[in-house]
């Protein structure tokens, strides 16, 4: 006993059209009607926001993420200005001995946006621009590059983390591509 499936030309038609294309969608070279690009790198950036945040907090506090990235700790002199009534009263953290935290705005800029399944909203103070060229990400904040010369914002090691989020991507718009490839 065999098993048959019948395929229309159509659905043949449009899943080559669409793989073929997929490439030059994704880099914003070919119209994208199915918001497959926003989807797929909303999804992708949102993603490596999260780890990118995740290892900002860890690394503030003096641990090391899971890439073993590690910050060097505060000068003991920053440590005892941070414990004056006057810096205690303007910046709430500035007791708790975290590294980079002193008002918290820097980590904020670099915590994932929202995503809503189509379209990445940056969080507040962040970059995130997609163009030919790739994808730029990370804060506006105008001391964010002086900060980032004594201690990188974001690690020089992050491949294992795109990896992981172009798999989180790429499994985010599979369903989207189904729905394409199986309506009408």
């Amino acid at each position: 006993m065999s098993v048959e499936i019948r395929i229309r030309r159509e659905q043949l038609t449009k899943a080559r059209s669409l793989v073929a294309n997929l490439g030059l969608i994704l880099s914003g070279r070919q119209p994208d009607k199915l918001q497959i690009r926003d989807a797929f790198w909303g999804a992708f950036i949102h993603s490596l926001s999260q780890k990118i945040h995740t290892s900002y907090l860890k690394r503030s506090q003096g641990t090391a993420d899971d890439l073993g990235n590690t910050w060097q700790p505060l000068d003991p002199a920053t440590i005892k200005r941070r414990l004056s009534p006057s810096i205690q009263r303007k910046f709430p953290l500035a007791g708790e001995g975290l590294i980079m935290r002193l008002s918290d705005d820097l980590s904020r800029s670099l915590s994932p946006g929202t995503f809503d399944g189509f379209q990445y909203v940056p969080a507040s103070n962040q970059k995130f621009e997609i163009n030919s060229q790739g994808i730029t990400f990370g804060s506006t904040l105008p001391y964010a590059n002086r900060q980032n010369a004594s201690r990188e914002l974001i690690p020089d090691n992050i491949e294992p983390w795109i990896v992981e989020s172009l798999d989180v991507a790429a499994a985010h718009i599979i369903p989207l591509i189904q729905l394409h490839l199986t309506s009408a």
